[in-house]
Formats: structure tokens, sequence, C-alpha cells
């Protein structure tokens, strides 16, 4: 009777179905968070779908864009996507937990009977970034991306994976400048970009 029943879970396990989610679709790349799944098709479109809600419907998050790449992070329920133009979009799943209304209730009991529902945040362009990409990655917190021209850029909460001291440590000092002879107007736009070039003389390209 027990190899019975195990042969039927092995049976099962072993079955594959087509989610309706992606029914009539060409999908070329997916990506997971940890309450969403993310699916990029043919024809440069994205959507998403929740994990408890694999076999309703698919919601559109970017429609013809020419997304080339999607991708993002599990840990924040973010997701990524990249324009064939350079663009970068990004949108997030939001947990929510209603709370309670009357302030007389037991807190234990409230937090029991709590339902956790999900929101997905508006794709969003990231306009801050005046640059054209050819490809990215992202960690929780920081942005690295390579430009047209083969440059590296990042952005972000990026400490934990990169110092401007590892640029110079090998360099050497130069010699410092009269402040009266800095060009006052490159001096604000360099302190208003939102991202900073790595530099490096290795040049980068796009991985396909």
């Amino acid at each position: 009777l027990e190899d019975d029943e195990d042969k039927k879970e092995e049976l099962s396990l072993n079955e594959f179905e087509l989610l309706p989610i992606f029914d009539g679709f060409n999908i070329v790349e997916i990506f997971c968070n940890n309450d969403m799944i993310n699916v990029l098709t043919d024809t440069g479109d994205v959507y998403y779908s929740l994990f408890t809600d694999l076999s309703s419907y698919q919601t559109e998050a970017l429609y013809n864009k020419n997304i080339i790449k999607i991708t993002g992070s599990t840990v924040n329920n973010k997701c990524v996507a990249l324009s064939k133009s350079g663009d970068i979009f990004e949108w997030d799943l939001i947990h929510k937990t209603p709370q309670s209304q009357d302030d007389n209730k037991n807190k234990k009991e409230d937090k029991e009977n709590e339902k956790e529902t999900f929101e997905v945040s508006a794709s969003k362009k990231l306009t801050e970034i005046d640059v054209k990409i050819i490809d990215f990655a992202i960690t929780s917190t920081a942005y690295v991306a390579i430009t047209e021209d083969q440059k590296l850029i990042i952005w972000g909460d990026y400490d934990k994976i990169y110092s401007a001291n590892m640029d110079n440590k090998d360099k050497k000092p130069k010699k410092k400048k009269d402040p009266k002879q800095k060009d006052d107007d490159e001096n604000i736009e360099e302190s208003t970009k939102k991202y900073l070039f790595i530099e490096t003389e290795h040049k980068f390209t796009a991985v396909v």
C-alpha cells in the first residue's frame, strides 16, 4: 500500500501542465520574486501574476515598450526591465496587512485573524538615468549597468559592493587645483548625478 502511494506521489510530481497565465504567449524570459512571477514575451511585453493566483489571469506590466530583459530582487519583491532603447523600468510587490479598527479586541486575536494582501505598484521609468543602458544587474539595494559606450555605472545604496577608494588606491596623488579655477557649472552637474561612473580600463559588453 505504501509503494502504491509513493508511485502516485512520484507521478503527480512528474506531471507538467501549462499554467493558464501562459496560454497564448511565447515566453522568452521569466523572473520570479518571492510572491510574484514576471514573464517577458517575444513581442517585448511584460506580464506578471501572483503565486496565489496562477490559475486565474495575468496583469500587463509593460506594453509596447520593446523590453529585452527582465530581472530583479527576490528579497524586495522588485522587478526591473530594460528596453531596447536603453530605458529602465521597475515595479514592486507591496505587502499589505489590514489593521483592526476595534481597539477593544485582543491584539493576539487580531493578529491571528489578519490576512496579508498584495498590491503591485505601477511600473515607472527611471528618468534620473540619462545615459543609454545596454545591460544591467541589481542587488537588494543597488544597480550596476553598462552604458552604450561600454562604461560601468552604479547607483543606489552601493556601499556594500563598491567604494570609490577602490579606484584610487593604486593612483598617484594629483596636485590640488586652485578652487577659483574650477568650473562652477561642472561642479553643480556632477553633484546632482544620481549615478557614479566606475573608473576602469576595461570595456564592458552586454551578456547575450
